[in-house]
């Protein structure tokens, strides 16, 4: 204990939540790790096969989860060591304490102020836990400790928001310090999420939003999430998920204004269903490091890679976030069926949102736009139903067609293509989106598809495509007509077998770079 006397409580505290982030994404390996393995055991017959299996099947298992489980006790103890300096600075002055700590999650003798959320605690863990908090004690720890609660999923909004709201001119000091001794990238970047700070200051000022997300210690780049409406009590809750190039500063004030019109256009598409006393609540998910047009995007080589918009790793990072945010949207509610929640995914935040659905999140229903791939071609991996997950592509966007990260979702059989060409509905023109970015244009076909999904409208409502479009019936004439649907699942099978091989090409050739080169 004596080690840590003087350090920043808030501090420690950040460090033991990133602790507990590391040890979640090591969870998330060893369910895939022990994927590949399964897969290669079950294609090697023989002696040699089961003596591998005996050696060496659960070898990875038994490290990585004393590794995860390490990192947890790391994360408590400094969450701990936080509670120690706290009490010490009220009971000598600011001197050294060296008495007990309290455990986390306990509520400290003659106080009011539970010491820690659940240390690795899931969103449904983080829900019961604040909800056996008093108000006041609800109120203390949001004023005492809000870094502990804003990221906090699971927590209701409203003490998320306040929390963050709280943080504001803490991290802009924080950040403030570093700049004043920072040079070359290092200083830009820590000058972009200063500027990302007062982007999230403008979006607030206009009132009705909620700052579900604040975080300034990622590597690159502010993450923030904004919701408009009260997520707490909505009815039906939009999660929007941006891709290529977005930020806090450049990106999320326009961001915020295409869910204040596609949220105004729920409530018109409710009224226009005869639901009109149902709630809305929308949400700007920049929630994750996106990849950036910065000499990264095609940047096969070097300690970096793995930030390129090529590769899946930051998808795969951001879907375990964002899997969290939706589990913890429906922990708020009670459970997955006390809410109606929508996933929107674009560009390359549709690939984030495809490798979230697949951990399971209770999301109802899915839109994806501009999308080069969702991870996987196969719509149960995604926890959807038939008619309850759909794809936007216009005609002339080409990242739908790459299909980088498992496939055109077009392709994927059970998942609904809409329109996005110019329409009329309920006597109002509708316009054509165009190009890559136009989907969230306001009074635009595929703004309005977005809302009756998110609503849970009437899929009568929606605009399908038409019964000719080339961009349609063109890769179904070389596979379904010709090889029939059979013949369909075993060409995206090869799709996810030749993108699982780029990556192991990918990942090999970052070890061999790092081997010549140094990390």
């Amino acid at each position: 204990m004596a080690a840590f006397v003087g350090m920043d409580p808030g501090a420690m505290r950040r460090v033991a939540a990133q602790l507990l982030s590391l040890a979640d994404r090591l969870d998330t390996v060893v369910t895939t790790v022990q994927r590949t393995v399964d897969d290669a055991v079950a294609a090697w017959e023989g002696q040699d096969g089961q003596d591998f299996v005996s050696a060496r099947g659960g070898q990875h298992r038994v490290l990585l989860t004393q590794s995860a489980a390490a990192l947890q006790q790391m994360a408590a103890d400094a969450a701990e060591q936080a509670d120690a300096q706290d009490t010490a600075s009220s009971a000598t002055g600011g001197g050294p304490f060296m008495g007990p700590v309290v455990p986390p999650g306990a509520v400290p003798p003659g106080g009011t102020t539970p010491a820690t959320p659940p240390a690795g605690g899931t969103p449904q863990q983080n829900a019961d836990w604040w909800r056996s908090l008093t108000p006041a004690q609800q109120a203390a720890i949001i004023a005492e400790h809000p870094e502990l609660v804003g990221n906090l999923d699971g927590v209701p909004g409203w003490a998320r928001d306040q929390a963050n709201r709280a943080l504001l001119p803490q991290y802009r000091a924080e950040l403030e310090e570093q700049l004043a001794t920072a040079t070359g990238d290092e200083r830009q970047i820590i000058q972009d999420k200063l500027d990302g700070l007062d982007k999230v200051e403008q979006v607030l000022a206009l009132g009705g939003r909620q700052l579900l997300t604040l975080d300034i210690t990622r590597p690159e780049q502010l993450l923030a999430a904004v919701a408009q409406g009260d997520i707490d009590t909505a009815d039906h809750v939009a999660v929007f998920t941006p891709g290529l190039t977005t930020t806090v500063k450049d990106s999320l004030g326009g961001y915020d204004r295409d869910m204040a019109e596609l949220r105004a256009v729920m409530g018109d598409e409710l009224a226009a269903s005869g639901r009109g006393d149902e709630t809305t609540a929308t949400v700007a998910w920049l929630g994750y490091e996106a990849p950036q047009v910065n000499g990264e995007v095609f940047d096969l080589v070097g300690s970096d890679l793995d930030r390129s918009v090529a590769s899946a790793d930051l998808a795969k990072r951001g879907g375990d976030d964002l899997a969290s945010f939706y589990n913890g949207i429906n922990a708020i509610h009670g459970g997955a069926d006390n809410v109606h929640l929508t996933a929107l995914g674009h560009s390359y935040g549709s690939t984030t949102t495809g490798y979230a659905l697949q951990h399971g999140t209770g999301v109802d229903d899915a839109v994806f736009f501009g999308s080069p791939g969702l991870g996987t071609s196969q719509l149960s991996d995604l926890h959807l139903a038939e008619g309850h997950a759909f794809n936007m592509e216009t005609s002339s966007d080409p990242v739908g067609d790459l299909a980088r990260f498992h496939g055109d979702p077009d392709m994927i059989r059970g998942l609904d293509r809409l329109s996005t060409g110019s329409s009329e509905v309920d006597g109002q023109e509708l316009s054509r989106s165009g190009g890559h970015s136009e989907y969230l244009v306001n009074h635009s076909t595929s703004q309005h598809n977005m809302a009756v999904i998110a609503t849970g409208s009437d899929h009568d409502r929606l605009v399908q495509t038409g019964e000719f479009d080339p961009a349609v019936v063109s890769p179904l004439l070389s596979t379904t007509l010709l090889v029939g649907e059979a013949g369909l699942d075993k060409v995206n099978e090869g799709a996810d077998w030749v993108g699982d091989r780029a990556g192991d090409v990918v990942d090999g050739g970052k070890k061999l770079y790092n081997k010549v080169f140094g990390d």
